[in-house]
């Protein structure tokens, strides 16, 4: 409640900027003491609460994309979620309702980003996502976020999104988002084969769908 108070920093951001605040954070954040993990923080409601006004606030940050793409935030931020002691795999942020409904919050929030596509078109972003989604206790295979309903709904909702791309077409144009794509489908744990998109109807319809937008 102190760190809050109008007389500690003159703006919250202060709090996350400050190497020696930060430092404090991480080392309280991670100490045994305080948690029996990390993760404690992410599924406390409380506490939840608290870190989605602190990265919401119009006083912490200019946009909440400056969290992403500050070094030192991102790397606290990947430290975190690729920690065995916050969840047994990172999947569990992907499928945990309340963790995946601030995500989509966060992500089609419009003070994150000018157009949502900058997370795509961002190489630290997007190599984030790579080695989170290529990560192997996030699923058991890849495939699984295209073949689970509601990850591959959020998927598709972010790449139909108008603000995203002017044509989902530019999806398949772009060169880094294509190598990134083809390195996913051609990734051994997503399918046998990529013959598989083709004959998986549902997967078939999705690429469908992108190709005659």
């Amino acid at each position: 409640m102190v760190p809050m108070t109008e007389d500690v920093p003159a703006i919250v951001g202060d709090v996350l900027t400050d190497g020696v605040l930060l430092s404090v954070m991480i080392m309280v954040l991670m100490s045994g003491d305080v948690l029996d993990t990390v993760g404690d923080v992410l599924t406390d409601g409380e506490l939840l609460s608290v870190v989605i006004m602190v990265l919401m606030s119009g006083d912490v940050l200019d946009t909440v994309g400056d969290v992403l793409t500050d070094a030192v935030l991102l790397s606290v931020v990947i430290m975190v979620l690729m920690s065995g002691d916050v969840l047994d795999p990172v999947g569990d942020v992907l499928t945990d309702g309340a963790l995946l409904s601030v995500v989509i919050m966060v992500l089609m929030s419009i003070d994150l980003l000018d157009n949502i596509g900058d997370v795509l078109t961002d190489g630290v972003l997007l190599s984030v996502v790579i080695m989170v989604l290529m990560y192997v206790d996030v699923l058991d295979t890849v495939g699984d976020v295209l073949t689970d309903g509601v990850l591959l709904s959020e998927v598709i909702v972010v790449l139909m999104y108008v603000d995203v791309l002017d044509n989902v077409g530019d999806v398949l144009t772009n060169g880094v988002l294509l190598s990134a794509v083809i390195m996913v489908l051609m990734y051994g744990d997503v399918l046998d084969t990529v013959g598989d998109v083709l004959t998986d109807d549902e997967l078939l319809s999705i690429v469908i769908m992108v190709l005659m937008t």
